[in-house]
């Protein structure tokens, strides 16, 4: 992806979507603080009040070589982190599991769908075979996207809280 691009919501409303830099972790702290605790749960799997300073720094440090990380960001809010997505490769980088999240005022705009199709696109102009991801089996509206984006879904033989979503790259 070029270093930045515009994408719009269902409202025409602008933002900005860029590669993730290690400088943000202080916006993705704020970030997810305003998620409300079920879409930190849905994120993590946990109900974590705050995200730590080493782990926002970490989160906000990639290995180019095998994954990407996208933010979204809008003129209304400089400074802040609305969202982003993240494709995390195998030591090939044919192999990658997604993450994807979105501030919880800002659902229900088509943000999400914009930020999959974005992250797949990435993903196999990148080479990535296959594209996973693992979602808790409450989390309705997450499943509904990934079937609707070609992703086969069955639920987790280990843990029956969780499903896992994948997607072969077409041949």
């Amino acid at each position: 992806m070029d270093d930045e691009r515009t994408i719009t919501d269902r409202e025409g409303r602008r933002y900005r979507l860029r590669p993730i830099r290690p400088d943000d972790a202080d916006a993705l702290q704020r970030a997810y603080d305003r998620m409300d605790l079920r879409d930190r749960r849905a994120r993590l799997f946990a109900p974590i009040p705050a995200l730590s300073d080493a782990f926002a720094e970490q989160f906000c440090t990639i290995d180019e070589s095998r994954e990407f990380c996208f933010v979204l960001e809008s003129d209304d809010e400089p400074g802040e982190l609305l969202g982003g997505c993240r494709l995390m490769g195998d030591a090939a980088a044919r192999v990658g599991e997604y993450s994807v999240s979105l501030r919880s005022d800002l659902k229900g705009r088509g943000l999400g769908r914009r930020l999959m199709e974005i992250l797949l696109a990435e993903a196999d102009a990148r080479g990535f075979e296959t594209v996973y991801g693992i979602i808790l089996a409450d989390n309705a509206a997450m499943i509904a996207l990934v079937r609707q984006l070609g992703f086969d879904v069955e639920r987790d033989p280990d843990d029956w809280q969780l499903v896992r979503a994948t997607r072969q790259r077409a041949a």
